[in-house]
């Protein structure tokens, strides 16, 4: 592993355990929802940072409720993924940082233990959880998720599946091997895919569950939730 070097710093008792990035863009619909599921987590062990790309909502003001929320201002350039996320990393305090969409919405109170179980493993770097389709998902969406968030880890004959939708991931990892700056989509791929050429493992945590789908058009970028790498 050629990231294997990086050390763990030395924590506080006043320092957080772990770090929580929600980045939001007009996502008000569902963050009562997402920050109510926060609260009802056996963990509160936890720091949370919010990054909004200027809602016309009042998904801000939503965020800006939780007490002691870290709120980073707009990238001055226009969103771009990977700087937003790198950005955040750099914030954090946690020994580990967790990754929850604003839309994706918490379904049980163990979803953070499930989530970071694995790095308990020192061979793993991250892990990400299952999403369950909305009431509203259309049949394509429903088996696309099927396949990507079964039992199982992966579809058939796919050789690298993530999601940052939910997930979970060493920080000094994170900034050893920051994400791409210059993807648009699939920046978690991406980075994910490199840690594994790398030796890291990737590990999917079935029982970590959140409520997240989009019925995005066959072919449209917004497809990149499920890229998968079969070449």
């Amino acid at each position: 592993m050629t990231s294997a070097s990086y050390s763990r710093r030395e924590r506080s008792s006043t320092m957080p355990a772990i770090s929580i990035i929600i980045r939001a863009h007009n996502d008000a619909a569902y963050l009562p929802q997402v920050l109510a599921g926060l609260r009802r987590q056996h963990r509160q062990d936890f720091e949370l940072i919010a990054c909004d790309d200027r809602s016309s909502d009042n998904s801000a003001e939503l965020l800006r409720s939780w007490p002691g929320v870290t709120m980073l201002p707009p990238e001055p350039n226009g969103y771009v993924p990977g700087k937003v996320l790198n950005r955040a990393v750099r914030a954090a305090r946690g020994d580990i940082v967790v990754f929850n969409n604003a839309d994706a919405i918490i379904l049980d109170e163990c979803w953070l233990e499930e989530l970071i179980a694995p790095l308990t493993d020192a061979q793993v770097a991250a892990t990400y959880a299952r999403q369950l389709p909305r009431p509203d998902a259309w049949p394509m969406v429903l088996r696309d998720h099927e396949q990507a968030f079964g039992d199982k880890p992966q579809g058939p004959g796919w050789r690298h599946f993530f999601s940052l939708a939910s997930a979970a991931a060493r920080r000094d990892l994170l900034l050893a091997t920051p994400f791409s700056e210059t993807l648009q989509y699939s920046e978690d791929v991406d980075w994910t895919w490199r840690l594994r050429k790398e030796g890291w493992l990737i590990r999917y945590a079935p029982k970590a569950r959140v409520e997240h789908s989009h019925n995005y058009p066959p072919g449209g970028p917004g497809q990149a939730l499920l890229q998968r790498r079969t070449g």
